[in-house]
């Protein structure tokens, strides 16, 4: 597990380059629950009759047949939803055609990444919480609530560099992996706000000043052609 929260870091964390703290935190909870959690009947079951084993290719090795135990997982959907919204911009998810919808972006690691691992994971996703997996979720617009609460995530979480840190200020995600974070900072001495499309067509327009023009030349129009007659 720990190797694999250390794999999980490296691609998904690391503010400054790209990734978010948040959203590692956020699946190191998600995986710390579904193994080590004591209700795990209530959300995780054998796909098949016991068993579950079936035989699989596995796409990161090339290996034809992969031994692994087929499971079914069922997640609540508002939790599922948040945990991609604090992934879906950072480098490796926007890179990842795969990884382009939460769907996507889940299915990548149960079952693409667990086949390795031993495991085929096939996922449900209900409304309410009951007899579904569900956790709080660090936000990546804001994720300044760690501070109350960073003694329940797991150990490696951590020591994730903007979680460990006692600072306020650190406790956001950059705005290339969390765009929502730069309509909400409020570091500077104005706010800042992004729009999608920063500069129109017309920015800098001035009707008055084209106005202006436009009678200064009919003017000169006008007397030009009288000293031309």
């Amino acid at each position: 597990m720990a190797e694999n929260f250390q794999l999980l870091s490296s691609i998904f964390a690391k503010n400054k380059a790209g990734g978010c703290d948040a959203c590692a935190v956020n699946l190191m909870t998600l995986w710390c629950g579904l193994i080590c959690s004591p209700l795990q009947d209530q959300f995780l079951r054998m796909s098949h009759a016991w068993p579950s084993i079936n035989y699989r290719p596995d796409p990161m090795t090339g290996k034809e047949q992969v031994k692994v135990l087929d499971l079914t997982l069922s997640l609540e959907k508002d939790f599922t939803c948040k945990v991609f919204d604090s992934c879906k911009n950072t480098a490796m998810a926007s890179m990842a055609t795969a990884m382009k919808s939460s769907l996507g972006f889940l299915n990548y690691q149960m079952q693409v990444g667990a086949i390795g691992h031993g495991e085929y994971i096939t996922m449900e996703f209900h409304a309410n919480k009951d007899k579904s997996f569900h956790e709080n979720v660090l936000e990546c617009s804001n994720y300044s609530q760690v501070a109350e609460k960073r003694e329940t995530l797991p150990t490696q979480a951590q020591m994730l560099e903007s979680i460990a840190s006692k600072s306020m200020d650190d406790k956001q995600c950059p705005c290339g992996a969390c765009r929502a974070t730069c309509d909400t900072h409020t570091g500077g001495s104005h706010h800042i706000h992004v729009a999608d499309n920063p500069i129109s067509m017309l920015d800098g327009f001035s009707p008055k000043l084209v106005a202006l023009v436009y009678g200064l030349l009919v003017i000169l129009i006008v007397v030009w052609k009288r000293r031309k007659n």
